[in-house]
């Protein structure tokens, strides 16, 4: 069951990567991803309580995933600035 849950996580959390890669979101699509990121964050942390268990590799890919949207963010808000 562990492996089912965090194979799910992992898959929603690459395909925000993929999309922030891209390079084609707006300004709002990468506020939801990162408040995505965040929420997936939280999960995380349930099922770690949950487990018992330390999910380390889970929270890297959280954190590239939640620093590569706020990136992203940045250069859209900043494009939509200038």
């Amino acid at each position: 069951m562990q492996r089912s849950i965090t194979a799910e996580i992992e898959a929603a959390l690459a395909q925000i990567e993929r999309d922030i890669a891209s390079g084609d979101l707006k300004e709002q699509a990468c506020l939801n991803r990162l408040r995505k990121t965040v929420e997936l964050e939280k999960q995380v942390k349930r099922y770690e309580t949950a487990f018992d268990a330390p999910l380390t590799r889970l929270h890297e890919a959280c954190k590239r995933a939640r620093v590569a949207t706020a990136q992203a963010t940045l250069e859209s808000t900043a494009a939509g600035v200038a």
